[in-house]
């Protein structure tokens, strides 16, 4: 009885050792992230894991896993071996739109030469998700490097077509997330293993640390306390009003004292709030 005692009191001491610990899952959004999973023949550690948001909704959640953790975009993409990128879905998108998007996303980050060195692995990946259709929440798909064999997407668990042998298609779409213009800054820094900003509330935006963000312009054209107003900004469909917090806004040239500022478009799919995100 007293062996078996102290057999017990050792296993619940081993379990509870920062050891084991640091083993148990990450979860995000309600999404479990293994500490470490099996990519071809290498063992992978999970880097880091987080939510996109699209203005305070939950899109999907996301987690990274390198062979060896690293805290910089430069040392992902320099890091040797197989890599994971793991997304699991968090609401229902059109799964033709999700594609156009991470186009999007990677003509935004890559310099001009690796995304032309990319684009046949790019008309690849978008051909993958529109026969998709949809993912809903729930679904899952997972982006896989693997060195000498290309990166697989995997949907659901399985292989969606053959590999895309460019090495610079994984490069460019790992910076979806983790370049200079990410989908999400929060989610970046989670996948790199830090600490994210808190997050506003009624917006999702990171708080600043010089503190709230500025009340809205007014219908003078200035803001509330007498701010000048952000100009227009130049996006891919044509001018329209600035919207707080889109790191890849382009600022409208300035305009002659005196005349008229630019007819506004109305919000094309890619710049509404309700758009799917990439």
């Amino acid at each position: 009885m007293r062996r078996t005692l102290i057999v017990s009191a050792a296993l619940a001491a081993l379990c509870s050792s920062p050891l084991a610990l640091a083993q148990s899952a990450t979860e995000v959004g309600g999404v479990k992230y293994e500490p470490s999973v099996q990519v071809a023949n290498s063992r992978l550690q999970l880097n880091g894991a987080g939510i996109r948001y699209k203005a305070v909704f939950k899109v999907y959640t996301a987690g990274f896993y390198l062979g060896t953790k690293a805290a910089t975009t430069e040392a992902v993409l320099a890091a040797p071996g197989a890599k994971r990128m793991h997304i699991v879905m968090l609401r229902d998108i059109d799964g033709n739109e999700l594609g156009k998007l991470f186009t999007r996303g990677m003509q935004d980050n890559a310099p001009r030469e690796e995304f032309s060195k990319s684009i046949a692995g790019t008309i690849r990946m978008s051909e993958i998700f529109s026969l998709r259709k949809k993912l809903t929440a729930g679904e899952n798909f997972s982006v896989d490097w693997v060195p000498g064999v290309g990166t697989t997407v995997l949907i659901n668990g399985k292989a969606a077509g053959e590999p895309i042998k460019e090495p610079e298609f994984f490069s460019a779409m790992m910076k979806i997330w983790l370049g200079n213009n990410p989908a999400d800054s929060q989610l970046k820094e989670a996948l790199l293993g830090k600490a994210p900003a808190p997050r506003d509330p009624s917006t999702s935006n990171p708080v600043s640390p010089s503190g709230p963000t500025p009340p809205p312009a007014s219908r003078t054209g200035r803001a509330a306390g007498g701010a000048a107003a952000r100009p227009p900004r130049r996006s891919p469909c044509g001018w329209h009003a600035p919207v707080a917090g889109e790191p890849n806004s382009l600022e409208a040239p300035a305009l002659p004292r005196g005349s008229a500022a630019p007819l506004l478009r109305p919000l094309q799919p890619c710049c509404r709030n309700d758009a799917p995100a990439r």
